[in-house]
């Protein structure tokens, strides 16, 4: 039969789990994974409004007066019209001529 000294263990894993060099590496890589994703979720929305103001730009204004979403350019049956992007929480539409 196997004997275990439970305080050994015990003694063993308080030293794994004190010692900052197992453990700070790991808390800075998440650190840094967090911070870089946080960087590029808005590193693409800047992209996104970039593109959007680009495309949209000769329709004049691009934001929804009601909720501050974006007019997006949509299709129905009467017709193109710019409708917001909050759809449906927000029902702002506008015609485009």
């Amino acid at each position: 039969m196997l004997k275990i000294d439970w305080w050994e263990m015990i003694k063993i894993l308080f030293d794994v789990f004190l010692n900052p060099k197992i453990w700070a590496p790991i808390v800075i890589f998440i650190i840094v994974m967090s911070i870089f994703k946080f960087g590029l979720k808005k590193l693409e929305k800047k992209i996104d409004d970039w593109k959007y103001k680009k495309k949209y730009s000769h329709l004049g204004s691009n934001n929804c007066p009601k909720c501050d979403g974006y007019l997006v350019e949509r299709s129905g049956k009467f017709g193109t019209f710019l409708g917001c992007s909050n759809y449906p929480k927000c029902r702002y539409t506008k015609q485009v001529k």
